[in-house]
């Protein structure tokens, strides 16, 4: 429901996985994080293709892919803004209405205890989201993205026969991404009303998620919205055949359609744009987070995009 809003795939869980290495953890999703989202709504990372086999987190994390090598980037095409939004930003879905907001953003900008939920949601379309960024958020992204799109389709075999030796129940053919730009926040409070029975009367939301607000200038490692390339593995016999994950069989299906893979096996990577790449984009389907793939027909540029 926030893709629209033109900032990238929005993230239920924001935070970095806690179990990974504290070096890592510390700042959260960066350029060049290969991995998925999980069906809870986070990103779980794997590894990250620009840093060398022997880094820190490499060291500390997970297995790599077999020869496992790095891209290096050029850090001049990199564009930071530490203003990419503004403090006190609300971004909402279509058609939503947020009640008590100027309330609620005084409460949470202050040094009290969180007030929790104080404000409601309404929408005519019967769904509705909303996240309030306190303290705003920065803006990275690596401006050649189109470097790290050929690395995925080189290395994106692999990479796949990688989740399949490594049993990741929650990755299926086209959930890889490779991160190429993010938003991140120390403070958040993001909710969603689904089934609004009437939609003229505003709801307490039916979901909320939020992150403590501590102290002015700690470390931004939430990342409420994510842009790169999602990848998946096209076999030449039939285009309209792609790696499908069916529940329960994610391990027997990978395997099945890997064993058939050939030389002729083709690439298929699909940007996941900010606001610049979003006049293109069809939002008249919009699978949940945990939906197999996105579907996109390159020539006119439009698809189906993963919502929150």
């Amino acid at each position: 429901m926030l893709y629209p809003s033109g900032y990238g795939y929005p993230l239920w869980i924001p935070e970095p996985n806690e179990s990974t290495p504290l070096r890592y953890r510390s700042e959260g999703i960066q350029v060049g994080d290969v991995g998925f989202i999980t069906s809870y709504g986070n990103f779980e990372f794997l590894f990250n293709t620009t840093w060398p086999k022997d880094h820190p987190v490499h060291q500390e994390w997970r297995k790599l892919p077999d020869d496992f090598h790095p891209i290096k980037l050029d850090p001049t095409y990199y564009s930071r803004h530490a203003n990419g939004i503004s403090r006190n930003q609300w971004i909402c879905s279509k058609d939503t209405k947020v009640y008590g907001k100027e309330e609620y953003s005084i409460a949470r900008n202050s040094n009290k205890e969180h007030p929790h939920v104080g404000f409601y949601l309404s929408s005519k379309l019967g769904e509705a989201a909303a996240l309030f960024l306190p303290r705003g958020a920065s803006k990275t992204d690596y401006v050649a993205a189109d470097l790290l799109c050929n690395w995925a389709k080189e290395h994106a075999k692999e990479w796949y026969h990688h989740i399949q030796n490594e049993h990741y129940t929650d990755a299926w053919n086209g959930s890889l991404y490779l991160i190429t730009g993010f938003l991140k926040t120390d403070c958040y409070d993001v909710s969603v009303s689904s089934g609004l029975s009437n939609k003229t009367i505003a709801h307490s939301p039916s979901e909320h998620r939020y992150s403590e607000c501590h102290a002015s200038g700690s470390q931004q490692n939430c990342a409420v919205f994510i842009r790169g390339w999602k990848i998946m593995l096209k076999s030449s016999r039939s285009v309209n055949d792609p790696l499908t994950k069916i529940r329960n069989q994610v391990t027997m299906n990978l395997a099945e359609e890997q064993r058939n893979l050939s030389s002729t096996t083709e690439v298929e990577v699909v940007n996941i744009p900010g606001e610049k790449n979003f006049s293109n984009v069809s939002n008249t389907r919009r699978p949940r987070l945990d939906s197999p793939y996105l579907e996109f027909e390159m020539k006119t540029g439009a698809g189906l995009v993963g919502d929150l």
